[in-house]
């Protein structure tokens, strides 16, 4: 199996000083594949990450009966980043998979969110085949 990742995430924003906040960011999938396994990512004020899938729309309205599927929900440790097999689920093209990271910032001092080291930041690595020609894509729309 080829496999590659897509990577919906949250790389712009600011967490003030003092507050907890929650900020999403999605993906639209442009390649048809199953999804097979993830990995949330932040850096240390990042507690909780929640991934989701929702079906592509028909006509700009949510095809009847179809809910998003929760593919993670959990707190996360910065220390602690590992990949988590999920039930495996095909995406079709328009699918849309959304990012959602609720920080916790203690500092007394704004934390920027962006992709340095430095920085906050919230990604969720989904691992899927086949491999997409694309190669591996941040998706932060």
């Amino acid at each position: 199996m080829i496999a590659d990742q897509i990577y919906p995430a949250v790389l712009d924003g600011e967490i003030p000083p003092g507050t907890s906040m929650t900020l999403s960011g999605y993906c639209t999938v442009s390649w048809p594949s199953r999804l097979f396994a993830l990995l949330p990512h932040t850096h240390w004020l990042g507690r909780h990450m929640a991934v989701s899938l929702r079906r592509a729309t028909d006509g700009g309205r949510p095809i009847q009966g179809e809910t998003d599927l929760v593919l993670f929900d959990d707190d996360v440790d910065p220390l602690h980043q590992t990949y988590f097999e999920i039930s495996e689920v095909d995406v079709a093209v328009g699918d849309v998979l959304t990012v959602s990271c609720t920080y916790e910032n203690t500092t007394e001092t704004t934390v920027h969110i962006a992709g340095g080291s430095a920085d906050e930041m919230c990604v969720a690595m989904v691992y899927r085949y086949p491999a997409s020609p694309e190669q591996d894509l941040y998706c932060t729309q």
